[in-house]
């Protein structure tokens, strides 16, 4: 029995270690711009935005007025592959905005 949590977990850990790559500081306020290369893409209408090649400095970025299936869904993929080969490695300005919430998130569109 311990040999199968062990397993489980070794099996479960890399999906862990790279869910999320986007560790980057949001900006303070609202109206607040920065820009940056696209280094990952998370799904269809997010990704991460970032100066250098640091995960730690990526802003996590949602398109605005946009809304794609999640990367677990049908078509996840296909629409996680097609919004790559639109953005990846070009740099994007992106203004922080007040989310649903109240608090400050980073958009572009």
């Amino acid at each position: 029995m311990k040999w199968l949590l062990i397993l489980a977990g070794l099996w479960l850990a890399p999906a862990v270690a790279h869910a999320d790559p986007c560790e980057g500081r949001l900006p303070d306020r609202a109206g607040a711009t920065f820009s940056g290369l696209v280094r990952h893409i998370r799904d269809g209408d997010s990704l991460c935005v970032g100066s250098s090649t640091n995960p730690s400095t990526w802003i996590e970025v949602g398109l605005s007025d946009f809304d794609a299936p999640e990367l677990q869904s049908p078509t996840g993929r296909t629409d996680s592959k097609r919004l790559s080969g639109l953005l990846c490695e070009r740099v994007l300005t992106c203004m922080g905005v007040h989310g649903r919430n109240g608090r400050v998130s980073s958009m572009i569109g």
